[in-house]
C-alpha cells in the first residue's frame, strides 16, 4: 500500500475521532455520593433519585427546547411550573452507598435544590405466566412519592456533596 494513502487515511480517522468528541457541552455537575439505610440496615438495590426544583444554585442552566435527560424534547419548552428541571439517579450497592449520574455514569448532579425520592421494589410474582403482576415496595411508599418523601438535598458546585438518608418504618 502507498504510504501517502495510509497517512491520509490515518489523518481522516483522527479528524473524525476529534469531531465525534466535539458534541454539545453539558452543564457543569458536581459529584454526589451518599448512603441510604432502612431501619439501620444498608438498602442494597435502592434507587435514589434527585428531582431538581426551582432555579439552580450556581452554574449554567440547560437551554430549554434542547435535549433534556428527563423531559422529552417537545415538552421541555412548555414545562409546567413546578415540573422538575433535571434529575439525577443512583443505585445503592451492598453497603447502601450510591453515586449519582445526570448525563453520564458518575458525573453527579447539577447544582441546586432537590427533592429526593428513594424506592426499593421486588416483582409481585415470579410466575412466568403473569409478567404484569404489580411490583411490591420493600420500604414505606411515602419515600417513593415526591410530595410525601420529606427528603431534600442541596447540591453545590465544587463542594463535597455527601448525603446520608436514614429511612424508617
Amino acid at each position: 500500500m502507498n504510504m501517502n494513502f495510509m497517512l491520509r487515511t490515518a489523518c481522516v480517522w483522527a479528524a473524525l475521532a476529534v469531531a465525534a468528541g466535539c458534541g454539545a457541552k453539558t452543564p457543569a455537575t458536581s459529584s454526589v455520593t451518599g448512603v441510604v439505610t432502612f431501619n439501620g440496615t444498608p438498602l442494597e438495590g435502592a434507587q435514589v433519585t434527585f428531582f431538581g426544583e426551582g432555579r439552580p444554585a450556581a452554574g449554567p442552566r440547560p437551554r430549554l427546547g434542547h435535549h433534556h435527560p428527563v423531559l422529552p424534547r417537545h415538552r421541555a419548552a412548555t414545562r409546567p411550573k413546578g415540573h422538575p428541571r433535571h434529575a439525577a439517579l443512583g443505585i445503592a450497592d451492598a453497603q447502601g452507598r450510591f453515586q449519582l449520574m445526570t448525563f453520564g455514569p458518575g458525573d453527579g448532579a447539577l447544582p441546586g435544590e432537590y427533592v429526593v425520592v428513594i424506592t426499593k421494589t421486588e416483582a409481585g410474582s415470579t410466575d412466568p405466566n403473569n409478567p404484569y403482576a404489580p411490583v411490591r415496595s420493600l420500604i414505606p411508599e411515602r419515600y417513593g412519592d415526591r410530595a410525601k418523601s420529606g427528603l431534600t438535598a442541596t447540591v453545590q458546585l465544587g463542594k463535597s456533596n455527601e448525603f446520608t438518608f436514614e429511612l424508617t418504618n
